[in-house]
């Protein structure tokens, strides 16, 4: 979506269509598409500043780093083995002297409960998004923030992904 404009149900249904119709994505896709959770998501103060700071938003931001075996296999004991960790950061905001991260998730969510699940589930990942981050540009991450699509929910991980 540009992000020049706040969107709308309108602008983001007309958006899919023309995807659909570019053969970008599949019609029964497009359908299974939340139009009303990504117009929520551009109310929500981190939508309103993605909106606002535009030129400053990376999306869908490939990374590569290599990573000490042993932070991430807990039995793993050869000292100089290392993996190459790949993956894509779906958006961060880079400031002058910090960087806001976020990620979208469309899983379901059943009350507090599943909110833990899902930050537990997926904190590990975060974390590896903020070290790429940081590395990579300078920067510490200061805010991450977990975009619940489906329950219409933002969730900091700012005390989860240290």
């Amino acid at each position: 979506l540009p992000l020049d404009v706040t969107p709308t149900l309108e602008s983001v249904t007309a958006r899919l269509t023309e995807l659909v119709s570019q053969q970008v994505i599949d019609e029964k896709l497009a359908e299974k598409i939340n139009v009303d959770s990504i117009v929520w998501f551009y109310q929500t103060a981190l939508g309103q500043q993605i909106l606002s700071q535009a030129e400053k938003v990376h999306r869908e931001q490939p990374f590569s780093m290599l990573k000490d075996a042993r932070k991430i296999f807990l039995d793993f004991d050869e000292a100089d083995a290392e993996l190459l960790v790949h993956g894509i950061i779906d958006g961060y905001i880079e400031l002058e002297d910090h960087i806001i991260l976020y990620d979208f998730k469309t899983d379901v969510v059943h009350g507090e409960q599943g909110e833990q699940k899902l930050v537990n589930q997926y904190k590990g990942q975060l974390r590896l998004y903020k070290e790429a981050l940081q590395e990579g540009l300078g920067k510490p991450v200061s805010e991450t923030y977990l975009v619940l699509l489906n329950a219409q929910k933002l969730l900091s991980l700012k005390d989860e992904v240290r």
